[in-house]
């Protein structure tokens, strides 16, 4: 079964660490740094490709 991370719904950033939930915030930061993220579920493993273009 595959869990997209893509999917996630991004984390409140507006709460305090502490009253967060965990996980959400890697993707999130990436996301939001790179040129593009593909997620794919294949041969049983989970591939999350990201580019960025190198200027």
């Amino acid at each position: 079964m595959t869990n997209n991370p893509l999917k996630r719904q991004d984390p409140d950033l507006i709460l305090r660490f502490e009253e967060r939930k965990g996980g959400g915030l890697g993707i999130f930061l990436a996301r939001n740094n790179v040129d593009s993220m593909q997620y794919e579920y294949r041969d049983g493993c989970n591939r999350l490709m990201i580019s960025k273009e190198m200027v």
